[in-house]
């Protein structure tokens, strides 16, 4: 009785909610020989320089940069793409938050409102 509940769920999210896609991006770390021999490892971040330990969220991207180099993933809106049928997202692009509304109807919401942490 359980996995029946379990995989009517499954289909039911099948066909409201569409697939979601990932919006990560990586980058390399820079490797840089100082004249007295040390190595400098840094990455290019998109606010600039980074050094290894560093994290930046900008424009609703969290982005780190570690001795595999840099790693940037969306958060909020930017997490990935997703859609409800019938429903339209509406984003704050100051705080990454997103909600859907009804296309029929602008004002009714299909979906709370979803913030990242900070």
């Amino acid at each position: 009785m359980k996995c029946l509940l379990v995989l009517s769920l499954v289909i039911i999210a099948t066909i409201v909610i569409e697939p979601v896609v990932s919006s990560c991006y990586f980058g390399s770390l820079n490797l840089k020989v100082e004249d007295n021999g040390d190595i400098d490892q840094y990455c290019d971040g998109p606010k600039g320089r980074m050094e290894v330990g560093d994290t930046v969220r900008h424009a609703c991207t969290d982005c780190s940069c570690t001795k595999n180099g840099l790693s940037c993933c969306g958060v909020g809106y930017k997490a990935g793409s997703f859609k409800f049928k019938g429903c339209e997202m509406r984003r704050e692009t100051d705080t990454c938050c997103y909600q859907f509304f009804k296309t029929d109807n602008p004002n009714e919401s299909c979906t709370e409102k979803s913030c990242p942490s900070t």
